[in-house]
C-alpha cells in the first residue's frame, strides 16, 4: 500500500502538520495524485508544502 503523505512548514525547519491525504495499491496512482496536489498548491498562495509517496509494507514474523 502506498500512502500520500503533505507536510506543512510554516518556518524553516519547523512542522505545522503532517497529513494523509491519500491511500493506494499502486504506486504509479500515487504518484499521479502527488503531482496534482503540487499542482494546485503551486497555483495557490499556502505555505511551503512538500508531498511524498511512502510504501507501507507488513511483514509477518513468525515465533519459534
Amino acid at each position: 500500500m502506498w500512502i500520500l503523505m503533505m507536510i506543512m512548514f510554516n518556518q524553516p525547519y519547523q512542522i505545522q502538520s503532517i497529513r494523509n491525504i491519500g491511500e493506494y495499491s499502486k504506486k504509479e496512482n500515487c504518484m499521479k495524485e502527488r503531482q496534482r496536489a503540487i499542482d494546485l498548491i503551486n497555483s495557490s498562495n499556502h505555505n511551503p508544502t512538500a508531498f511524498g509517496c511512502i510504501l507501507i509494507t507488513l511483514k509477518k514474523r513468525t515465533y519459534l
